[in-house]
């Protein structure tokens, strides 16, 4: 496993929510999907730290929460899982047989998010990586639209439910690793190929493109912490800036820092990112805050 998330950084404390016995009860199963979700906890030193739920990226799996729990100074409870397309690869990879840019992708986040909340979490962190970080996104997106309720409440998530999410996540962190933002601009600057071209078709018709997903909200009140790699050899840096203003205007009421760093690219431990999440836990952190730490 690549070792982009090998992270040293010190953590301040959270508030008491929710134990570890607690977290087991609320993740262990039966779970309402096809796939093998393998919801995991990695329990934090704290039996009673808040959780934070980590989405993997593209060809990755639930094993990034144990790399992740490497790091003795991350005080959350951190829980993984798969998505649908999790361990896919390239040779493998049929963008007409995958969740990508659907609703089914974003379910299952969601389904964990509703089930922490209902054993006891107040305050929930989301931390998303590349394809993971697009995810994070439009979690946010379908909980402050009304789009995709019907499948929500496939999942036992009603409009009560929604707002109990929302207020949780508004007491964390929402933390945006190497995000995607659309499969157009990779498509774009890259060339894209048939797959990329389906993906990106998908991403458009069903309002999920991460770069657009926020757009038509206002008022959100969300921590949100987004980092960008300079210059990063997978997802395009195009549309870098058009990607944090969508979230600004929609995080009106709420924080968002954008961290522009060049820590060695895509796939390895992004420093400046944690620095800044560090700084960002603090008291008094201002509502926005550019950190530009380009070489």
């Amino acid at each position: 496993m690549k070792n982009f998330l090998l992270i040293l950084l010190f953590c301040s404390g959270h508030l008491v929510a929710i134990n570890t016995q607690q977290l087991q009860k609320a993740l262990c199963g039966p779970y309402p999907f096809s796939y093998l979700l393998r919801a995991r906890v990695f329990p934090a030193y704290n039996p009673d730290a808040d959780p934070m739920v980590v989405c993997h990226g593209f060809g990755h799996d639930c094993q990034v929460g144990g790399i992740l729990r490497e790091n003795k100074c991350i005080q959350d409870h951190i829980i993984s899982f798969n998505f649908p397309d999790a361990n896919i690869s390239n040779e493998n990879f049929n963008a007409y047989q995958t969740s990508f840019g659907s609703i089914q992708e974003i379910l299952p986040p969601l389904y964990l998010l509703k089930q922490l909340v209902v054993n006891g979490a107040e305050r929930i962190s989301l931390y998303g990586f590349s394809a993971g970080g697009g995810a994070v996104v439009n979690v946010l997106a379908v909980l402050n639209r009304n789009d995709y309720d019907k499948d929500l409440q496939t999942i036992g998530i009603n409009q009560e439910m929604k707002q109990k999410i929302s207020m949780a996540l508004q007491k964390g962190s929402i933390i945006l690793d190497a995000p995607l933002k659309s499969m157009d601009e990779i498509a774009a600057v890259k060339g894209g190929n048939q797959m990329d071209r389906v993906l990106a078709d998908r991403y458009r018709m069903n309002r999920l493109r991460p770069i657009d997903s926020l757009k038509g909200l206002t008022g959100l009140s969300y921590k949100i912490l987004i980092n960008f790699q300079y210059p990063d050899e997978v997802i395009p840096n195009r549309d870098d800036d058009l990607f944090v203003k969508n979230i600004q205007q929609a995080n009106s009421n709420g924080i968002t820092w954008s961290v522009y760093g060049s820590d060695g690219g895509h796939n390895c431990y992004h420093k400046s990112l944690w620095d800044a999440y560090y700084l960002l836990q603090l008291p008094g952190a201002s509502s926005t805050k550019f950190i530009d730490k380009r070489k």
